[in-house]
């Protein structure tokens, strides 16, 4: 798969061939710490599932663009059509990232600048997936799903309901967004 040799993707995707195998990469960690595991890659899928989106944008901000390839694939085999896949340089938010660097600094205002801009094809899609480390949607997502007319899963934002699940925790309502109206019973 593209960007294997240097990651680009979610850890429990790493060299898995199909989403079973992800899925068992975090039944074995959670069984080697002994504590309930999630990965952003799986609860990411599952946050869409429980959206009931079909067609998706995936707006990978700084992955290379092997990195960003890797990661339409791993959403096509799960099931979904990727419509649009860009990064940063893709929309012009931030110049290329070279081979070594960390990424940009994903601020507020630099995840509102990101979603504009992917909000363009906001036809096209009926969720919009933002990845990377240290992308943070949480606390304004409200606003970032004004902007992209659509639900706005982020990386974080995924990973928190899958964890809150796995504690058995309410979420506050809004507190992620559209993800948490459809995650309730």
């Amino acid at each position: 798969m593209p960007g294997d040799r240097d990651g680009g993707h979610p850890f429990a995707w790493a060299g898995c061939d199909d989403e079973a195998s992800a899925c068992a990469r975090v039944a074995t960690t959670a069984d080697a710490a002994g504590v309930p595991t999630a990965s952003a890659g799986t609860a990411i899928v599952d946050a869409l599932r429980t959206l009931g989106s079909g067609r998706v944008a995936l707006y990978a901000t700084y992955y290379q663009p092997d990195w960003r390839e890797a990661w339409r694939q791993i959403v096509e085999k799960c099931g979904f059509d990727v419509v649009v896949c860009r990064n940063m340089a893709d929309e012009g938010t931030a110049g290329p990232v070279a081979d070594g660097d960390d990424g940009w600094d994903m601020g507020p205002e630099l995840m509102r600048v990101a979603v504009e801009r992917a909000a363009i094809h906001r036809d096209e899609f009926d969720a919009l997936v933002v990845t990377g480390a240290g992308c943070r949607t949480s606390s304004s997502i409200e606003d970032l799903e004004s902007l992209a007319g659509d639900p706005v899963v982020g990386a974080a934002t995924a990973l928190f309901r899958a964890v809150a699940r796995l504690a058995g925790l309410e979420l506050r309502p809004d507190s992620l967004g559209r993800l948490t109206e459809a995650a309730l019973p």
